[in-house]
């Protein structure tokens, strides 16, 4: 019998841990061997450009040294590696994935597990589920240990099992994680628990809600906002009730509003995309979501930064839901809010704030607008003179090139690889 999903969302919703202001430990545990194998099913072939951008990802992230920077370098490597599983491309991860050097490496081997185990390869995924667990237990017995890390490792390999239908492995993996997440916001934590949203059944679905009822009407905390992303994964699971729909949706217009306005925007979004991807016959339905997420934009106080962070995801949901010039008139008119602030914003912002933008108009199907903005993505993202943050950025526009399906014209491209080639000393 099934597991259903209110013991999965108390073990894995509730008991989500995060910190920060850990020191980095290169891990003993043995790597995954290396070996030839044959293309897992439900692989994928992708652009060579795509490729091509994510090996220059790779090379960008691997440039920056153990030390000083090994959280760093980690983490972009985990980057480029989940950005591999996204577009379905798991023996290049999984190969990418031997050269993180910390407890990065059993985080991205739980993904493996867990992208094996949802495209029906047991074994392989039973597999990595074990390197996974060996790394948990390496970062368990660090003399100096950050909980969350193991907690990060443990929690996805029980969402592994979970889809490989072990219930009483993945209440094992789960228990004995912390439920001290406090303030904490973590989306990779979110993501995780939220898809086990995939398993619900529509039977158990009213319990599940009053579960996660307990959790919203709570203070702002790591839990509430778990549960909001899993609210909006329920969203596009029973998407075509409208019933059930309307109920999912309730909790996430009027849920905990002490959370973060900018995590409440990106959740009203998320409804607006969700629907703009069921078609035609949805997009009634998604022109009101989009309606309803500007409407609280224009009613909450934001940073400018922020205000200006947010006008491509609802420019593209504009987009999406018939209104293509007024999305491209709102795209303009934050570029031309972004120069008049852009000296009042840290360098080390200003590529991530416009990479959006043209992800942005790519989405339009304005590609010279989005070769004109890619472009001062790149320069911006140069413009420091130490390289570790221009490795950041140059990983961030290539990751984003690739998810988007951007291919970079032939100035861009050689611009990008001259990036790369560039990074060295000071970092």
């Amino acid at each position: 019998m099934k597991t259903t999903f209110p013991s999965r969302c108390s073990t894995l919703l509730l008991s989500l841990a995060v910190s920060s202001g850990f020191a980095a430990t290169v891990l003993a545990a043995p790597q995954a061997p290396v070996r030839a194998q044959e293309p897992l099913a439900g692989e994928r072939a992708i652009e060579p450009f795509q490729r091509d951008l994510l090996s220059l990802a790779f090379r960008a992230a691997s440039s920056v040294p153990v030390e000083p920077h090994r959280k760093t370098r980690s983490r972009l490597q985990e980057s480029v590696v989940t950005t591999l599983l996204d577009l379905d491309q798991p023996s290049l991860a999984i190969e990418y994935a031997q050269h993180i050097g910390d407890w990065r490496r059993g985080s991205v081997y739980a993904d493996f597990a867990f992208w094996c185990a949802q495209h029906g390869a047991r074994e392989r995924a039973q597999e990595y589920l074990s390197y996974a667990d060996q790394l948990a237990m390496d970062v368990g017995n660090d003399p100096n240990p950050q909980s969350w890390r193991r907690d990060t490792i443990r929690l996805k390999i029980a969402r592994a099992y979970q889809f490989l239908d072990e219930p009483a492995k993945a209440a094992e993996f789960a228990r004995g994680t912390e439920a001290t997440s406090g303030l904490a916001y973590d989306p990779v934590l979110a993501s995780t628990a939220a898809s086990l949203a995939d398993k619900v059944e529509a039977s158990a679905l009213d319990a599940d809600l009053e579960r996660i009822d307990e959790v919203l009407i709570g203070e702002a905390s790591g839990q509430a906002y778990n549960a909001l992303v899993t609210c909006t994964r329920l969203y596009d699971r029973f998407f075509a009730d409208a019933d059930r729909r309307a109920a999912i949706e309730k909790r996430i217009r009027i849920g905990n509003s002490k959370l973060p306005p900018n995590l409440r925007l990106a959740a009203y979004i998320e409804v607006g995309d969700i629907a703009a991807r069921k078609g035609d016959e949805a997009k009634p339905v998604a022109l009101a979501a989009y309606r309803q997420a500007r409407d609280f934009y224009e009613a909450t106080e934001w940073t400018p930064e922020a205000a200006i962070s947010f006008v491509p995801r609802l420019a593209s949901l504009r987009h999406r839901v018939g209104e293509s010039d007024g999305a491209r008139d709102d795209l303009e008119q934050a570029l031309v809010r972004y120069r008049d602030l852009r000296a009042g914003f840290r360098s080390t912002t200003r590529a991530e704030i416009l990479r959006p933008f043209a992800e942005a108009f790519h989405t339009l199907g304005l590609d010279a607008r989005s070769a004109d903005i890619w472009a001062l993505v790149i320069e911006e993202g140069v413009e420091n003179p130490n390289s570790r943050p221009r490795s950041e950025d140059i990983v961030g526009t290539c990751l984003a090139m690739a998810k988007c399906r951007y291919e970079p014209t032939a100035e861009l491209s050689a611009r990008l690889r001259e990036v790369v080639d560039g990074l060295g000393d000071p970092w």
